[in-house]
C-alpha cells in the first residue's frame, strides 16, 4: 500500500497541469479510426475492471474536429455566463482581498477555457467527445482518457447530475461532491499510470507534461488557481485516504454520503467522524439596515476561502493553515445599496474557543499597515479604516464576526445584532 501511495503522489503533480481548464475538462486527441477506437475501448475496459465500476451500458464516443470542439465549449461557456452574477462575484472577491479591482473575470475565464482545446465526457448527452484532428493517441491522451472514462462510469453508477443537485445552493457541499468525483478520477488515472503503462511510456508522459504551457493559468490570481486545482489535488488525497482503509468498496460507499464541505476533503478524518459544518444563521440584514440595502449574495465561505483571505495579506505558512483548521462553520452576506455602498458580513463559528482566538489573533496581528489605520483597538474588538471602508473584527467565545462596511455606524448596527 505504501508503494502505491508513493507512486500516486508522484504522479499527481505531473498530471495536474493537464487537468486545469475551466469546466474541469481534459486535453487529448485521436484519429477517428477503428484502431484508435480499439485503443480507447481497451483503456475503458481496464479502468472499468481495475476501478471496479463495470460498464453498465455502452459509452458512446463522438469524434469531432478541434474547431468543432472549440465552438461547442465556447457556446456552453457563453450560455452559462451570467453577467450580473459575475459582477457580484467580482465585488465579493475584491472585498475579501482576493483579487484586484482591475481584473476582468469574464475575460480570464474565457481565456482559461481557450488555453487548451479539450475533449470531455458530457453527463447531459452521456457522450465522450474526442478530437479527431491528429493521428495518434499519445501517452498523455491515454492518461487523460482514463480520467474521463472514470467520470462516465461514475455517471452510470451514481448519476452525476443527481449528485450535484444534492448540494443545492451550498457551495461548500458542491465542492465536496466535485472533489470526490475529480479525486476519484485522478486516483484511477494514477493507478493507470502506475499499473498499465510501462517505464518508457511513463518517461514519455513526464516529458509531454513538462512541455505543456499554460501562461493564462500561471498568471491568474492565486484564489482562481487554487480553486481550480483543489478538486484534483486535495480530492485525490481524500479519496486515497479512504481507499487505503477499505479499497474501492470504501470509495464507492462515499457516493451514498458525499462530503459536505471542502473542510472534509482537506481533513478526511472529519468526514469519517461525521464532523459536518455547523449551520450558522444571520439576521435579516436588509430589514436591519433599512433604506435601499439589497442582499446580493449569501452562503458560506469555508475553511479554504478563509485561509486564502488571510494569505492575501499574510505570507502563506503553517501558521495560516493552522489558524483556519479549526473552522466549524460560517455564514456570509453581501449587500449593496442604491448609492453603491457595500457591506460584507462573515459570522464564523469555530471548533473551540482556542480555535476562534487563533483566527482572531492572526488576522488582528497582521492586518494593520501603512494604509490600514486603527479605528478600534480593544481586547475583543478590532477595527481598521482603509480608504472609504471600515473593517471590523470581533470575537465572543467560539464566534468570530468580520464586517466590511462604509462607516462605523453600519458596522456597529450589524455587530450589535449578531454578537450583542
Amino acid at each position: 500500500m505504501a508503494k502505491i501511495r508513493k507512486a500516486v503522489k508522484r504522479f499527481i503533480p505531473i498530471t495536474l497541469p493537464i487537468l486545469l481548464v475551466v469546466s474541469l475538462l481534459i486535453n487529448f486527441s485521436c484519429l477517428c479510426t477503428r484502431t484508435n477506437e480499439q485503443v480507447l475501448d481497451g483503456i475503458k475496459n481496464w479502468v472499468a475492471k481495475n476501478r471496479q465500476l463495470p460498464e453498465l451500458t455502452d459509452i458512446e464516443y463522438e469524434f469531432i474536429t478541434r474547431q468543432e470542439l472549440h465552438d461547442k465549449l465556447q457556446g456552453n461557456f457563453e450560455a452559462e455566463y451570467d453577467e450580473q452574477e459575475e459582477a457580484i462575484q467580482k465585488e465579493l472577491l475584491i472585498l475579501l482581498g482576493l483579487i484586484e479591482e482591475d481584473l476582468d473575470l469574464y475575460q480570464l475565464y474565457l481565456d482559461l477555457n481557450k488555453e487548451q482545446i479539450a475533449g470531455y465526457y458530457d453527463q447531459k448527452t452521456k457522450k465522450m467527445y474526442v478530437i479527431s484532428d491528429e493521428q495518434h493517441l499519445s501517452v498523455r491522451n491515454k492518461m487523460t482518457f482514463a480520467h474521463e472514462i472514470t467520470h462516465a462510469l461514475q455517471d452510470q453508477h451514481y448519476d452525476i447530475e443527481a449528485l450535484l443537485e444534492l448540494s443545492g445552493d451550498d457551495s461548500e457541499y458542491s465542492m465536496g461532491i466535485k472533489s470526490l468525483m475529480e479525486g476519484d478520477a485522478t486516483l484511477a488515472q494514477g493507478f493507470f499510470y502506475w499499473q498499465a503503462l510501462n517505464g518508457r511510456e511513463r518517461d514519455i508522459y513526464v516529458q509531454e507534461s513538462d512541455e505543456m504551457q499554460s501562461p493564462i493559468y500561471d498568471n491568474a490570481p492565486e484564489i482562481i488557481k487554487e480553486s481550480l486545482i483543489f478538486p484534483y489535488r486535495e480530492g485525490s488525497e481524500f479519496v486515497l485516504s479512504i481507499y487505503e482503509d477499505g479499497g474501492w468498496d470504501a470509495v464507492n460507499s462515499i457516493y451514498d454520503n458525499p462530503p459536505k464541505s471542502m473542510e472534509q476533503i482537506m481533513h478526511p478524518e472529519k468526514y469519517t467522524a461525521g464532523d459536518n459544518p455547523i449551520v450558522v444563521g444571520l439576521p435579516d440584514l436588509e430589514a436591519l439596515l433599512g433604506g435601499s440595502w439589497d442582499q446580493k449574495e449569501a452562503g458560506a465561505l469555508g475553511e479554504f476561502d478563509l485561509k486564502h483571505m488571510l494569505e492575501a495579506f499574510i505570507e502563506p505558512s503553517e501558521a495560516t493553515t493552522e489558524a483556519t483548521a479549526g473552522w466549524g462553520g460560517d455564514s456570509f452576506a453581501y449587500l449593496r445599496d442604491d448609492n453603491g455602498d457595500k457591506v460584507l458580513v462573515v459570522h464564523s463559528v469555530w471548533d473551540s474557543v482556542i480555535d476562534a482566538q487563533e483566527f482572531f489573533d492572526i488576522y488582528a496581528d497582521n492586518r494593520a499597515d501603512d494604509t490600514w489605520l486603527w479605528a478600534v483597538d480593544g481586547l475583543y474588538k478590532k477595527g481598521w479604516r482603509a480608504g472609504d471602508m471600515i473593517t471590523y473584527l470581533e470575537i465572543s467565545g467560539d464566534d468570530v464576526l468580520l464586517i466590511v462596511a462604509p462607516d462605523a455606524s453600519v458596522a456597529d448596527t450589524v455587530a450589535d445584532a449578531i454578537l450583542p
